[in-house]
């Protein structure tokens, strides 16, 4: 797939050898050292707002080591949190470029988040400090979950504005 996700995803399976372990990757970036991380390819770059996006999947194939994470291996976890401090770099990069042209496009004085990429704190932090949004709203369900919720909280706010919705307290039996 052609998203931050996606490759943040790839990078998840690559140093845990699970596709769905971005929190981890976007803890272990912490210990990534700067310098090390700008010597290694950028995973993803440009605006998706635009046609300058592109993934370098080249760069992301050719990454060493891959689902070879030890704690105990040193070597190999200073290798992965670089390569993790890269990725996070790269979608913290694209994400917030993004979100500053909707903001300066439509103007709006709100943001809502939905989805994995949502999840990722560190991009929120940086979201709340620096794009000057009134209000920040990430909901907590971004899986197939949300569907369901997403689904039930529009049909309530259509039945109330039609004036059709009332809640009743009695039991039937």
């Amino acid at each position: 797939m052609e998203s931050i996700g996606a490759v943040y995803s790839r990078i998840s399976s690559h140093i845990f050898g699970d596709w769905n372990a971005c929190g981890k990757v976007m803890g272990l970036s912490s210990f990534g050292n700067a310098d090390e991380a700008a010597r290694l390819p950028r995973f993803m770059e440009g605006n998706l707002a635009s046609e300058t996006f592109r993934i370098d999947w080249k760069a992301l194939h050719s990454l060493p080591q891959a689902n070879e994470w030890h704690e105990e291996d040193e070597k190999k976890t200073k290798c992965y949190a670089h390569i993790a401090r890269r990725v996070q770099e790269d979608l913290e990069n694209v994400a917030m470029s993004w979100i500053r042209y909707l903001k300066q496009a439509t103007g709006a004085a709100n943001l809502c988040i939905c989805g994995g990429v949502g999840q990722n704190s560190v991009l929120n932090g940086r979201i709340i400090r620096e794009l000057g949004f009134e209000d920040v709203f990430i909901p907590p369900y971004p899986g197939d979950e949300g569907i369901s919720i997403g689904c039930a909280l529009w049909g309530f706010a259509a039945a109330t504005a039609a004036g059709g919705f009332a809640v009743s307290s009695s039991r039937h039996r």
